[in-house]
């Protein structure tokens, strides 16, 4: 943040604030579109702060830095300027944000000059430690192991399997496709088993996985056409790469991310390692069908 000249960031985006925060419920979203939900100040002596609903989704954290937060827009915007204190002056980075949002913000703070922090965010989010390659493969395991059922047995026999991961997203159980996205313990697992073209994920994989200190566009410029990639940790995050176009493009691919490659309906997970490539799923010709 220093670096980038940043006084604060305010994350909307779920999964970072997880990663951030460490609250596993940071907030419901509703059809207004994202507002913040997490503020990081770049002064070390102010802990960063949750702005939820849910407090109790946080046991570990102290309380002075969860704001239980209305729903009520002016509740949660004087929430974060109090918890800026002086950086509400200074230099601030969003990460997303709806345009009704932005307003809001720049009426709420308006000595503040308010900047893309997409770039900081993903660069600091990117590397996975220890614990966190852990989870996302014991995720990535329960994910295709219910895709697996649901071949058979349908979208029952996928939830029997779930092992008390919480989907994120609808399960599809079709002859065509099966998709499983859960959360399990904080991390995400995802299963994608359909048409696509194994081939091009695997050259996709070995793309990213001699990509270590590669700038994130020069690798999108790399990929074979109707490939995506993106970040997987708390949730989906960024960065996102398809042919020709990476966001943000200028951060660097480090040890330790880990990316949902996908071709079609089909879908491998890779953690990127200083020895290769190491995938956390089945390989390409198991889950292109």
């Amino acid at each position: 943040m220093a670096g980038a000249g940043i006084d604060a960031v305010l994350v909307a985006a779920p999964a970072s604030a997880s990663a951030i925060i460490g609250h596993r419920r940071v907030a419901v979203h509703g059809p207004s579109g994202p507002l913040p939900i997490a503020i990081i100040p770049g002064d070390a002596a102010r802990a960063p702060a949750a702005l939820t609903p849910d407090p109790d989704g946080a046991p570990d954290r102290a309380a002075v830095i969860l704001h239980g937060i209305a729903w009520n827009p002016a509740t949660l915007l004087g929430a974060i300027c109090d918890t800026l204190g002086p950086a509400a002056s200074g230099t601030i980075g969003i990460d997303v944000a709806s345009p009704g949002a932005l307003v809001m913000l720049h009426d709420a703070l308006p000595d503040a000059d308010l900047v893309d922090a997409t770039a900081v965010i993903t660069a600091a989010l990117l590397a996975k430690g220890e614990r966190e390659l852990a989870g996302l493969a014991r995720a990535c395991v329960v994910a295709h192991d219910a895709a697996h059922a649901a071949r058979g047995g349908g979208i029952d026999a996928a939830v029997a399997r779930l092992d008390g991961a919480f989907p994120i997203a609808d399960l599809v159980a079709e002859p065509e496709r099966v998709v499983v996205e859960i959360v399990l313990d904080g991390f995400a697992g995802v299963a994608r088993l359909g048409a696509g073209d194994a081939a091009a994920l695997s050259s996709a994989v070995a793309v990213v996985g001699e990509g270590i200190g590669k700038p994130l566009g020069e690798l999108a410029m790399q990929l074979p056409e109707g490939v995506e990639i993106s970040g997987l940790g708390h949730g989906h995050e960024l960065p996102r790469l398809r042919r020709g176009h990476a966001l943000p493009a200028d951060v660097e691919l480090v040890e330790g991310a880990v990316l949902l490659v996908c071709s079609g309906a089909a879908a491998v997970t890779v953690a990127v390692e200083r020895s290769g490539p190491r995938l956390l799923s089945p390989p390409p010709n198991e889950v292109v069908r």
